[in-house]
């Protein structure tokens, strides 16, 4: 086909103004999508590794060793989500100093914060190998070295998020995701070795181990040049007026994420006990796309609050990006339980009947995350504080009433509903509110840009 001089400068113009509307989507809400993306794709590599490593090692450990390393990697969990706060605390923190140019200070907080981190591994490790003979009986193995290697998962894990919390919080989006995937791919490659050499869980609890430890070393090469800067003379930086209020939300959020497979482990056998962990271990793919928006999302609505502006329009973002992810998943839970049962896990891993309750839950769960994680950056804790009472509702009702796994996952279902409910209830204004108002062009764009954006004909 051949084309006029004019049709093609006509088709060059059309792609340049495609091409416009692209970066203007992208760069919409503060770089919010274009974040969200560049985080999304790289955590979807990283979580397919994730992913691989614990479906191929559920399949090699079998229903009743996968619940021994279930049981012990939900304690590793609701730890992982702990250290959120100590996350969101220096997102919160270095985010101001950054909207300021107050480099000085950034230099100083990130140095105290990995000295802090690395006493804080060390305290853990002691802790759980001080009480590995407890866990060993409460979860009913048959060894303490299991539990051991569980304590140094957790102290390196600490030190390594607060690497990772570094590199979010200077919204270096792609070395965190970067970061991610080479603790995948060495989780992965390093499980399928060790639990093939008949190391079993201890050989799964190792791998992810190394991966932590890959991930450290990447991520110091990013922070280092603040390292250097010194920091002689500037004054002490007080963050326990923020932490203590702000740890809340991820003890809430690690306690009903994970700590109901410790609870099955201890109420039901080994086999169903690793019949849950597995489930949930799927579901729980929703809650993880919250942090993810959570990560994107929390330094930039930090910094627009610290300089007067109005983050509103990235918890609307973050919004509709959970649902439309959470949609698709839930009802494939719902809808092929007994297919992605037989596919993931194997025909002996009988999960088909908790996998639509427990996805269910998982999406009250993480909507919840991200309206309580936006508070908390805008310093709005007393919603924060009539939440802790939901995780003790589920410890609670969870303890009188375990007949069936069935029976669990509806009760999970229920607490977690619930405490969206109370949420949306409580927030109820500012969401109409959120929801009514309409998109407008970012007043930081230049005005030409502005007026081919709203007189573009396609």
């Amino acid at each position: 086909m051949i084309f006029r001089p004019d049709s093609m400068k006509l088709k060059k113009k059309l792609l340049q103004r495609l091409n416009k509307r692209m970066l203007y989507k992208l760069n919409k809400n503060h770089g919010m999508l274009g974040n969200t993306l560049t985080l999304f794709v790289m955590n979807f590599v990283s979580s397919v590794f994730t992913a691989l490593f614990y479906f191929l090692v559920a399949r090699m450990l079998g229903p009743e060793q996968y619940g021994i390393l279930g049981s012990l990697l939900s304690l590793y969990f609701v730890v992982t989500v702990l250290t959120n706060v100590i996350s969101i605390t220096l997102i919160k923190y270095i985010s101001h100093f950054r909207a300021k140019s107050q480099n000085e200070k950034i230099a100083r907080l990130i140095k105290k914060s990995i000295l802090y981190f690395l006493v804080s591994g060390f305290i853990f490790f002691l802790i759980t190998a001080l009480s590995s003979k407890t866990i060993t009986y409460f979860i009913r193995i048959g060894s303490v070295i299991p539990v051991m290697l569980l304590g140094l998962l957790l102290g390196v894990y600490i030190v390594a998020w607060g690497f990772i919390s570094v590199v979010n919080a200077l919204e270096k989006f792609r070395i965190l995701g970067l970061c991610s995937i080479i603790n995948g791919v060495v989780s992965f490659v390093a499980g399928v070795v060790l639990v093939k050499l008949h190391l079993g869980v201890s050989g799964a609890l190792i791998a992810l181990v190394l991966g932590q430890l890959a991930m450290i070393l990447f991520a110091y090469g990013s922070i280092k040049p603040f390292l250097k800067i010194k920091t002689d003379g500037i004054e002490k930086i007080s963050v326990k007026d923020y932490f203590i209020p702000a740890l809340a939300v991820p003890l809430c959020m690690g306690i009903m994420v994970n700590f109901h497979v410790f609870m099955v482990k201890y109420f039901f056998s080994a086999e169903q006990a690793g019949f849950f962990a597995a489930a949930v271990l799927v579901t729980n793919i929703i809650f993880s796309m919250s942090v993810i928006i959570v990560n994107a999302s929390f330094p930039k609505i930090c910094e627009l609050h610290s300089n007067g502006k109005n983050p509103d329009s990235l918890l609307r973002s973050g919004l509709k990006y959970m649902m439309s992810i959470s949609v698709g998943i839930v009802f494939a839970l719902f809808a092929f339980p007994r297919f992605l049962q037989r596919v993931i896990f194997g025909p002996e891993y009988q999960i088909h009947g908790i996998l639509g309750p427990l996805g269910a839950a998982s999406v009250f769960l993480a909507v919840t995350n991200i309206l309580l994680m936006y508070n908390v950056a805008l310093k709005r804790f007393n919603i924060v504080y009539y939440c802790t009472a939901f995780p003790a509702v589920e410890i609670l009702l969870l303890a009188l009433m375990h007949s069936t796994l069935v029976q669990v996952s509806l009760l999970i279902l229920f607490v977690n509903l619930a405490q969206f409910a109370f949420v949306v209830y409580y927030l109820k204004d500012e969401l109409i509110n959120l929801f009514r108002k309409k998109q407008r062009l970012d007043a930081e764009y230049p005005l030409e840009f502005y007026l081919q954006i709203k007189n573009r004909k396609y």
